[in-house]
């Protein structure tokens, strides 16, 4: 049995030694200086035990606000990269003009490194000088102009948009491979039965998308 199989264990060896030399063990030694008072300011190393954790958890500190506003930005841009994907998805497998050319669009901002990006968005984005801002007063609408990376409550939902943007090219493009692997044979048997687009979208493209959207949900954490 053990001829036969495929590849043998040592195989793994490689890539274990890789992880356990940049990954578990970086890891370790992070959570040994969690108990010090070590900075870059400084070479010397001293046990402190549980005061940085004091420190972080303190009521003065808002390091439960951080907490809370990682969480928010995940659950939103998931929700929205998935709803979004899962949209244009099944749309870019329809037999439409251009179709390829359509996908490339999509996909193109999830293949932009973040400094580019950051950049992009910094210009279209600034109060004064921003494409967005005097976009809207040409057109009449200076009541829309905002400070979109200036005012506290716009700029956390700003950056939101702009990782929305980026990401759900990417998850579309997951999407668009699941649904290339459902059989048309459902398809056609839900329409031999009289079901209607919504009935089909419900009880076959999402149910049979489910691993597909599995995935996309753990690339999204």
């Amino acid at each position: 049995m053990n001829a036969k199989k495929a590849y043998p264990f040592y195989f793994v060896i490689g890539a274990l030694v890789m992880y356990i030399l940049f990954f578990f063990l970086p890891g370790l030694i992070g959570i040994g200086y969690s108990f010090t008072d070590w900075s870059s300011y400084s070479k010397e190393i001293h046990f402190i035990g549980l005061e940085n954790f004091k420190t972080v958890f303190a009521e003065n500190e808002h390091y439960a606000k951080y907490l809370l506003n990682t969480v928010q930005f995940t659950v939103v841009t998931t929700f929205f990269k998935t709803c979004l994907g899962l949209f244009f998805g099944v749309l870019l497998t329809k037999r439409i003009k251009a179709l390829n050319f359509h996908r490339a669009m999509m996909f193109m901002p999830s293949i932009l490194s973040l400094l580019i990006i950051g950049i992009i968005f910094k210009s279209l984005l600034n109060p004064t000088q921003g494409f967005i801002n005097l976009f809207l007063q040409n057109i009449g609408l200076e009541s829309w102009t905002q400070k979109w990376l200036v005012d506290p409550k716009i700029a956390f939902y700003s950056v939101m948009g702009v990782d929305i943007w980026k990401g759900t090219g990417y998850i579309m493009t997951i999407i668009i491979a699941g649904l290339m692997t459902i059989p048309e044979t459902y398809y056609e048997a839900a329409n031999i039965d009289g079901a209607n687009g919504i009935q089909k979208f419900f009880k076959i493209t999402v149910p049979l998308l489910m691993p597909t959207l599995s995935v996309t949900l753990v690339l999204n954490i």
